[in-house]
């Protein structure tokens, strides 16, 4: 297989940088919409990134968590399970699901979501204004999200290395600490080994010395009984 020529190579990994970007700038307009309130502005600037897709998986966030599903609306959403599932249209004798409407605040704001969402184009943002849609953050808000979120990074990547110097500077003192120990208990057990060594020494002295007093003792006896034997036969011959 022949080599991809370097042109080809770098105009392929920025096409995937740039898909990449695209994604995370959706990504980041997700979060901004998930907030009560938003603006007209941050509304308008979504739709250049939004899909459909997004934009459901948005109205079913806020309604998770209480809000109207229409971003710009700062109304509290139905509780969940609250209202009918279906309604019965006699004049079309069809049955509707309504339960998407449970999202939103009132009919209202359920128009208004729907027309939004039906405005939003469903080819990707890549797709539609290539690498250069992912040059820039499509608000101010979520530029400053991504700062925040730079910023975050590098304050962890800090934390990761000042905890990795505390290790350091801990295991030095330790480790010297344990070299200490070492040569300390090596002169502890020469000092045992030594002691030891004189004691079996005056063991084996005092043994010696005991085994020739009874060699004595053993001597003295049979030179006594010697001279008792003598001194009988001598009376033996004066008085036979």
């Amino acid at each position: 297989m022949p080599p991809v020529p370097s042109t080809e190579r770098a105009a392929l990994e920025a096409s995937i940088r740039a898909k990449v970007n695209c994604e995370k700038a959706a990504y980041n307009m997700q979060w901004e919409l998930l907030e009560p309130g938003v603006t007209a502005e941050q509304l308008e600037a979504a739709a250049r990134v939004l899909q459909p897709s997004h934009y459901e998986d948005i109205v079913a966030e806020r309604a998770i968590d209480g809000l109207c599903g229409y971003p710009p609306c700062t109304n509290a959403a139905p509780l969940k399970g609250q209202g009918p599932k279906f309604h019965v249209s006699i004049d079309d004798r069809r049955v509707y699901d309504i339960s998407s409407l449970h999202s939103f605040c009132g009919r209202e704001c359920a128009r208004r979501s729907h027309a939004y969402a039906t405005s939003l184009s469903t080819t990707s943002l890549f797709l539609r204004e290539g690498v250069a849609a992912a040059l820039a953050p499509a608000t101010a808000a979520g530029a400053e999200r991504e700062a925040a979120a730079a910023a975050t990074r590098q304050d962890a990547a800090d934390a990761r290395r000042s905890g990795a110097a505390r290790v350091l500077d801990d295991a030095i003192p330790a480790y010297a600490f344990g070299v200490m120990g070492l040569n300390e208990a090596e002169a502890a057990t020469k000092t045992a080994a030594k002691a030891a060594a004189t004691r079996a020494a005056a063991k084996a002295k005092t043994q010696r010395a005991a085994e020739g007093n009874a060699s004595s003792r053993s001597t003295a006896e049979r030179v006594g009984q010697a001279g008792l034997g003598t001194t009988e036969r001598t009376v033996r011959m004066e008085y036979g």
